[in-house]
C-alpha cells in the first residue's frame, strides 16, 4: 500500500469507529487485535474485548477521532490523533477514570497501529 492509499484505509477506519460500526469494525481489526492503554487502564486483549468495552463505553459517549498519517508502511502507521469526547450519560465506574454527562474532553497524542494483512493488531 501507498502512503496515500494508507491514508484512505486508516480514514476509513477512523470513519467506521466513528459511527461506532462494531460489525464495520471487523473488516479493520484482527481477532487477535491488543490494544494497549499505556496503563491508564487494563490493556484490551483479543478483538472480542475491545467490542466489549466499546459496547459499554458507547453507551456514555460518543467520540469522534481524527487523524493523520505521520508515517506508515505495509505494517505500521503512526498518526497524530485528535479525539473528542462528549460525555452524554454519567459513568462514574469506568476503567479509564470516573466520566460526568455534559463533559467534553479532548485528546491529543501519537498512535501506532500494528497491521497484518490490512488488519490492525496492536494499538498502542
Amino acid at each position: 500500500m501507498t502512503n496515500q492509499s494508507l491514508q484512505a484505509w486508516y480514514d476509513n477506519y477512523l470513519a467506521t469507529f466513528n459511527a461506532q460500526d462494531l460489525s464495520g469494525l471487523e473488516e479493520f481489526l484482527a481477532p487477535q487485535i491488543y490494544f494497549d492503554w499505556g496503563g491508564d487502564m487494563e490493556d484490551l486483549d483479543g478483538r472480542e474485548a475491545f467490542f466489549a468495552f466499546y459496547r459499554i463505553a458507547w453507551q456514555h459517549f460518543t467520540e469522534r477521532v481524527r487523524g493523520t498519517v505521520l508515517a506508515a508502511d505495509e505494517h505500521h502507521i503512526r498518526a497524530l490523533v485528535e479525539n473528542t469526547i462528549e460525555v452524554t450519560r454519567d459513568w462514574p465506574d469506568s476503567p479509564l477514570r470516573s466520566y460526568t454527562r455534559g463533559e467534553v474532553i479532548h485528546l491529543k497524542g501519537e498512535m501506532t497501529y500494528t497491521l497484518q494483512d490490512r488488519k490492525i493488531t496492536r494499538i498502542a
